[in-house]
C-alpha cells in the first residue's frame, strides 16, 4: 500500500476543498482549527457554573432594587 502524501491527504472531503481554495488555506485552516477547537469544550465545561452565579447575581440586585423604595420611603425613622 503506497503512502498518502500529506498534500493529498489535505484535499480529501469538504475541509480539503476549502482548503485548497483558499490562499495560505492548507496552512490557515489548520491554525484556525487548532486555535478554536477549545471552544466548544470551554463551553461545557463553563456553562454548568457561571450561569447559576449569574442567576444569583441578577436575584441579589433585583432584590437590592426591590428594597431601595422601601428603604428611601422610611425617611428620617430608617
Amino acid at each position: 500500500m503506497a503512502a498518502i502524501s500529506t498534500t493529498a491527504r489535505m484535499r480529501i472531503g469538504l475541509v480539503g476543498a476549502i482548503c485548497s481554495a483558499l490562499p495560505w488555506g492548507e496552512t490557515l485552516v489548520p491554525g484556525v482549527s487548532y486555535v478554536l477547537g477549545p471552544v466548544p469544550m470551554l463551553s461545557a465545561m463553563l456553562l454548568p457554573m457561571t450561569l447559576p452565579t449569574l442567576d444569583d447575581s441578577a436575584r441579589l440586585v433585583l432584590s437590592g432594587w426591590s428594597a431601595w423604595p422601601v428603604l428611601a420611603n422610611a425617611g428620617p425613622w430608617a
